[in-house]
């Protein structure tokens, strides 16, 4: 099969989905809208750390970049939490100037690699390119903040979103929630084939429960800053916790890009925690990430929108009790007061509340896991979602 897949290639998401779900006698290329620099095809088999799965058609065909560097860093400010709605919009004109140049290249690329299948990993900004540049049919595979965050909160993302759509052949979608907003919202897709993945799946081994019980009281925020995390109530919810009394000794930590580590110490210690029980750990690679997992008591997710984080998955699988907002799209892997816990959105109160609850019961922590092991392994484990994905892309 020859695939081109419009995306990010240092996603470990798509990284993993290509890993997963294509093998040695496919023929895949990554076109990439967010390396200033070309990648080819044998180097990001070599990151993969598997068999090569992709091999090269012609020698000019490689990992392909078609994206400025000065959007490049228009695109970090514009997911920054603290600066956002200037390079946004500087974004958005930039992609506008650009988009013509970008179609021409992606279309100079689909007529020399002529591929069987095209898959655009997102949908804002891939999804919008291939329907302008891709003469046939594409498959369209949204993710948790494509449809809510964007297309319904923007006009110019909403349109766009509704062409990329209205040009697709099929649509792949991570949560039962983004489905029914397509299905409804965009009675185009009414009767386009549709399937939801939860984003793809994860990959890795469940532990045995008996290490629930010997693991320290912890607490690890497992979401980079993005302007849709809400860190100020997570902040404050901790900052409730360790002014109580009636609580064993617990740690914080959070996972995020270094850059990032002093904003976020500072704005913890102005919501009042403690500046000494604090740990922000930078970007780890898997092996470290899912030792962290194995001695965390409960992960937390404050985020205001959302799909079904990967991330989210793998803590579940790992053991560690979910508290999460409350979003539409968690409600496939969250069971309130079964295997995780949700807190009302924005409230410091209601999230320190459910902390205070799984923190103080190991029994409940444990019920949870057994609970989220068998979710997953039945609907999010690549063992089942690359077959059907797989499945998915040959009907087209």
């Amino acid at each position: 099969m020859r695939v081109c897949i419009i995306g990010d290639p240092r996603s470990p998401n798509l990284r993993e989905l290509i890993r997963t779900v294509f093998n040695e006698t496919d023929t895949v290329l990554v076109v990439s809208q967010f390396t200033s620099q070309a990648l080819d095809s044998y180097k990001l088999a070599s990151i993969l750390g598997e068999t090569p799965v992709f091999s090269k058609s012609q020698p000019s065909i490689n990992t392909v970049s078609i994206h400025s560097v000065i959007e490049i860093l228009i695109q970090k400010l514009s997911f920054s939490p603290f600066i956002t709605k200037p390079a946004y919009y500087l974004r958005q004109l930039l992609r506008v100037f650009e988009l013509p140049l970008h179609i021409y290249q992606l279309r100079k690329v689909l007529f020399h690699f002529k591929p069987q299948v095209i898959l655009a990993y997102r949908t804002q900004v891939e999804g919008y390119l291939a329907s302008f540049a891709v003469p046939g049919s594409f498959i369209l595979f949204t993710q948790g903040s494509d449809i809510e965050y964007f297309a319904l909160r923007d006009p110019i993302h909403y349109f766009l979103t509704r062409y990329a759509l209205k040009k697709s052949s099929g649509v792949i979608v991570d949560c039962s929630r983004d489905l029914a907003y397509i299905q409804n919202m965009f009675p185009i897709c009414k009767h386009k084939k549709l399937v939801s993945l939860g984003n793809g799946g994860i990959i890795q081994p469940l532990i045995q429960l008996e290490s629930i019980y010997s693991r320290p009281l912890s607490i690890l925020c497992i979401r980079p800053p993005a302007p849709y995390i809400d860190f100020l109530t997570l902040f404050k919810a901790v900052s409730i916790l360790q002014s109580r009394t009636n609580l064993p000794p617990f740690t914080f930590s959070l996972i995020s890009q270094s850059h990032f580590h002093e904003k976020l110490h500072t704005q913890a210690v102005t919501c009042g925690i403690n500046p000494e029980s604090i740990c922000l750990i930078p970007f780890l690679d898997k092996e470290e990430y899912y030792s962290h997992l194995l001695n965390s008591s409960i992960v937390v997710s404050p985020s205001t929108t959302d799909g079904i984080p990967v991330s989210l998955l793998e803590a579940m699988a790992f053991g560690c009790f979910p508290v999460a907002s409350s979003i539409k799209s968690l409600n496939d892997i969250i069971f309130d007061g079964i295997n995780g816990l949700i807190y009302s959105k924005g409230d410091a109160l209601s999230l320190s509340t459910a902390l205070f609850r799984v923190l103080i019961d190991v029994e409940f922590r444990a019920s949870a896991f057994e609970f989220s092991r068998s979710r997953v392994l039945k609907n999010y484990h690549k063992n089942v979602i690359s077959p059907r994905l797989r499945s998915f892309m040959h009907a087209f």
